[in-house]
């Protein structure tokens, strides 16, 4: 079984990726910056980057836990708002 956990590097994402470490599941952390090995997959701030990167991966399950707690960029950004991917 193949579970990515999109937001790897922050707070939820790290504990999430602890819960699941030694349950001999295939685990992939997805972030924007390189995390733990530069040999697992990135995906950019873009609905079609993170689409692209799942595509390729093809995962049994996805824990998405990215999100951003910056509120100025969050307001600099309003256009990712209004978007959505669905999978």
């Amino acid at each position: 079984m193949t579970i990515v956990v999109t937001g790897a590097s922050g707070f939820c994402g790290q504990a999430m990726l602890k819960f699941l470490e030694g349950r001999n599941l295939r685990t992939i952390p997805l972030t924007r910056r390189h995390f733990y090995d530069p040999e697992h997959p990135r995906a950019g701030p873009s609905a079609h980057a993170v689409a692209q990167s799942l595509a390729d991966i093809q995962p049994d399950i996805i824990f998405h836990l990215a999100g951003t707690s910056h509120s100025t960029r969050s307001e600099e950004h309003t256009s990712e708002l209004q978007s959505h991917l669905n999978l």
